[in-house]
């Protein structure tokens, strides 16, 4: 197993209910990344964030796309970009 240094941020915005979208996808990613992810953090939010960066990189925003990300986006953003 290699190491890795990958971290993962999932923002997510408290006020709007996101948190079964943020845990949910943070599980999902930890099933399937386990050995290629270093950490996967919650981060509260407002303002109707739902973020997800790679290390510190956005690769995500629901302010850009209006929806919440799959799970296959995220995995292949993160195997694409990732160290």
């Amino acid at each position: 197993m290699a190491y890795t240094t990958n971290r993962i941020k999932i923002e997510y915005c408290v006020p709007c209910g996101y948190l079964p979208q943020a845990s949910e996808l943070a599980t999902e990613l930890l099933q399937h990344l386990r050995h290629d992810v270093e950490a996967i953090e919650l981060v509260t939010g407002d303002s109707g964030v739902f973020d997800v960066k790679l290390n510190d990189d956005l690769i995500y925003s629901h302010f850009d796309t209006g929806t919440f990300p799959t799970t296959k986006e995220i995995l292949t953003t993160v195997k694409d970009k990732g160290q």
